[in-house]
């Protein structure tokens, strides 16, 4: 994917980051970004330009952003200011930002998302939640687990459930969709067991469902 210069590319790094979930704006200036956000390669702006940027997709209505209040204990929508995004990513104030519907267009646009291929994931404590448009990419899904995490599902625990329409993200909508949540152990069963090439092949075309220019080191 091409970038006319630096300043897009920043843009869309900055949008594709939240296209799953908000994350807080002083994340962007940690030392360790890269490693904490899981990315080859970071933004690459300065300060200065980085403020820029950040107010620019809040003025195009590309981010939608919560500030938490701590008085309160409670979120609040805003349109956050330029002096509010400085306080925001020195630590004056607790703002997460994600994109509006406006911006996750703008970021299908650039990235081609296949959300047949696409897997919702959380794992809270002794328990995987899965999503997709298919309940067969699921079952498959399920039955790579212990390869993947050295988990295995416990028999018999799996709760289906159809949705029509589904909320594949928080800004993303399809047509339907399924949810499983299953109870899990841990397990070395499959430890230092290779994958089978299909199966690895198959992931592999799951794990690229968008195109992702930020996977490379450049």
């Amino acid at each position: 994917m091409e970038f006319l210069n630096k300043t897009d590319r920043a843009k869309y790094w900055i949008l594709d980051l939240v296209h799953k979930g908000f994350f807080p704006i002083h994340i962007l200036v940690h030392d360790e970004l890269e490693l904490v956000v899981n990315r080859a390669i970071g933004h690459g702006l300065n300060h200065e330009k980085l403020v820029d940027t950040l107010s620019f997709l809040f003025e195009e209505g590309l981010l939608i952003a919560d500030l938490f209040e701590k008085s309160s204990n409670h979120s609040r929508e805003i349109t956050p200011t330029k002096q509010d995004i400085e306080d925001a990513l020195v630590g004056k104030l607790n703002i997460h930002y994600g994109l509006s519907s406006l911006g996750g267009e703008r970021w299908e646009e650039r990235f081609k998302p296949n959300w047949n291929l696409y897997i919702d994931d959380y794992y809270p404590k002794g328990n995987i939640v899965l999503g997709a448009s298919d309940r067969q990419i699921l079952e498959k899904y399920l039955d790579l687990l212990p390869y993947s995490s050295q988990q295995e599902i416990i028999s018999g625990s799996e709760i289906w459930e159809s949705f029509i329409p589904w909320q594949a993200t928080y800004w993303k909508t399809l047509p339907s969709g399924w949810q499983v949540t299953c109870k899990t152990k841990n397990t070395n069963e499959y430890l230092g067991k290779i994958m089978p090439p299909e199966y690895r092949k198959w992931l592999d075309k799951i794990n690229n469902w968008y195109t992702n220019p930020f996977d490379t080191t450049e």
